[in-house]
């Protein structure tokens, strides 16, 4: 009861904070984007898995591409019923992109799943820091700034 309780304040205060929240951006026309339309049309989870696996190698130097491949390996996992797998690739896109609430959002899920509480905590913490470091990150570029003011 008591992890299901804190799962819930985690995930409104998540959807609180996600207007806000760095984002994994993947610009259309990039070879990373061209490589995910291509993954997109493999049925199978297992290839979906390898061409995944390929994915998160191939752009190891690009954080975004790394955080976005490890977040779909981990929800191919979670569907297959590996949670603990789910929360191993999980923890590889928050390594390349820490401060994404989605992907803590989701760990909090797998981690539940697991019934792993001490995992719950962890990263319903880490996602209370990243909304409390909400009115330090820099305004985007298309945002106003009185806009900007009334979103923090």
């Amino acid at each position: 009861m008591k992890a299901r309780l804190l799962a819930l304040f985690a995930l409104v205060c998540f959807a609180a904070a996600a207007f806000a929240q760095t984002t994994i951006v993947i610009p259309a026309g990039t070879p990373e984007d061209k490589d995910l339309a291509t993954i997109a049309n493999e049925a199978d989870a297992g290839k979906r898995t390898a061409f995944f696996e390929d994915f998160v190698q191939k752009y190891a130097s690009n954080p975004a591409a790394v955080a976005y491949g490890n977040a779909q390996l981990a929800q191919i996992a979670s569907t297959a019923g590996d949670n603990a797998k789910a929360l191993d690739y999980g923890d590889k896109a928050l390594a390349a992109m820490p401060d994404v609430i989605d992907l803590l959002q989701n760990q909090v899920n797998f981690a539940q799943a697991a019934k792993r509480t001490d995992k719950v905590v962890e990263y319903a913490g880490r996602g209370a820091t990243v909304i409390r470091n909400l009115d330090q990150q820099p305004k985007p570029a298309t945002t106003s700034d009185a806009d900007w003011q009334q979103q923090l």
